[in-house]
Formats: structure tokens, sequence, C-alpha cells
């Protein structure tokens, strides 16, 4: 396996990251995303982010072969900050890398999204808010499925989607050039359910930990005290059962980062 040294890439240059960038302390640094997002990398997601990078490396030694990978798992364990280190290690190695963050994919804006999942349990109980996460009514697996089989059929332009997590404003359609792309990385809760993925990546952590990086993103978009305990009490938990089967059954790769502050990789084939 490749050197355990822990490379630190420049992500400011990703397409969708600006650079309005700062860095704590304790080294962690905060990258604000043109939709609105907001990213905060620590030594956790560098480590993981590394250990993946030089597996993969090591998996596809060529760098002509196209491929797709998905970074998914629970909010708030990573999948956003890993995703994005992940394809600006590629780029570092001269491979162009492609961030597709999934975000931009639920069929409604987040705090319509918030809402309608509320309604759900509201009107129909707790049955019907957990069929409905993760599920093609609420996240548009048909657009994902057709970037990913654009971009391996060899198109030159997949037309990508972008929803402002501030205003809610959703852009439909947007060109973007993929003519030398190598790595497509989508990140995003789930992602694992994309077709045609050369490796599902799915990050192992504990409901503690995913909770407080959620807390410390501002992850949650209508921001009042019922529906924060909404989050907590219902999706969240809900979410995490059905992503445990989706772990199991799809994911090639699980990511972990261990208490003594090393990054596992474990496949799952």
């Amino acid at each position: 396996m490749a050197s355990e040294e822990v490379v630190t890439p420049n992500i400011s240059g990703l397409s969708g990251l600006n650079v309005t960038a700062s860095t704590s302390e304790q080294g962690e640094e905060t990258i604000r995303t043109d939709n609105g997002d907001v990213l905060k990398i620590n030594d956790s997601h560098r480590k993981r982010a590394n250990r993946l990078f030089a597996w993969m490396r090591e998996r596809y030694p060529d760098l002509n072969q196209k491929l797709v990978i998905s970074v998914g798992g629970p909010s708030g364990s990573g999948k956003s900050e890993i995703g994005a280190l992940m394809t600006a290690l590629y780029q570092q190695a001269g491979v162009p890398a492609l961030l597709v963050p999934c975000d931009n994919y639920p069929i409604r804006a987040p705090k319509y999204n918030d809402a309608h999942r509320r309604e759900l349990f509201d009107t129909q109980g707790k049955e019907a808010l957990a069929a409905y996460l993760g599920s093609e009514d609420e996240i548009l697996f048909s657009r994902l499925g057709e970037i990913s089989r654009d971009f391996l059929d060899g198109k030159e332009v997949v037309q990508l989607r972008k929803i402002n997590m501030q205003t809610c404003e959703i852009t439909e359609s947007i060109p973007t050039d993929v003519a030398n792309v190598k790595v497509l990385v989508f990140e995003g809760t789930w992602s694992c359910r994309i077709p045609g993925l050369s490796e599902s990546v799915f990050l192992a952590t504990d409901f503690k930990k995913t909770a407080e990086h959620r807390a410390k993103r501002a992850r949650v978009e209508i921001q009042d005290d019922a529906n924060r305990r909404f989050i907590e009490e219902y999706v969240l938990p809900f979410e995490q059962v059905t992503l445990e089967k989706i772990r199991d059954e799809i994911a090639t790769l699980w990511l972990s980062y261990e208490d003594d502050g090393t990054a596992r990789l474990v496949e799952r084939r």
C-alpha cells in the first residue's frame, strides 16, 4: 500500500468552489461554495481522502481509464469535504477530475424539501417519511445516472444542475465540458445509488459524530428549534437505518476514521 504521508491539496481551484476560505488555529479549513454551502475540512477528512486516493491509484493505475466514484454516507459524515479533497488529489496528480455535489439534485430545494418531509410525517406517519428519504420521489437519480452515462459514453459536455442553498433558486441545466475529464466524483448522502459507479464509497461513522459535524456546517436549512428537533429525532435516525442497508448491499468500500487518528478502508466485494 502507498505511503501514509498526508497530502493537503489546494481545493480552491475546483469548479463550484470559490476562494473565500479561512483556516483556524486547529488547522480546520472553511471553504464556501458557489451554491451557498460551507465545507469544514479537518485532519480526519484529509487522512481519509489520502487513504482512499492511495487505494484508488493502486487499484486503477491506468490514468487514462475513466472512473466514476461516489462518496456517500450519513449527513455530517464528511462527504462534501472528502469528495472535494479526492477531486483535488486527482487534479494535483495531473488527472483531470470533476466534482458533482448531489445536494443539487433533490427534486425540491432544501427548505421546501424539509417542509415536504414534515408534511408527510404529520399526515401519513413515520413509515411514509422513512420511505420517502433517499427515494426517487426525493432525489433525481435519473439525472445523476444520465451524467454518469454521458461521461462514460464519451460525450464532451454533460448537463449539471445547481441549487442555491440560501435562496433556493434552481438552475436546471448548466453545460459542463468533460472532454478531458478522467474521474467523476459524486458526493452525497444517497450517491451510492447512482448507476454506473466504478467504486461506491461509504463513510462509516457514528451518529454522534455526524450530528456534531452537521451542526458545525449549519446544515439545518430552516433554523428554528422545532425543525431542528424534527430532523434530529426523526429524519436522521430513519436516514441512518436506510443507509445501513445501502452500506451492506451496495457500497464497495467502507472508509472510517478511527479513535487512534488513522483512516481505515475495508473492501466489500
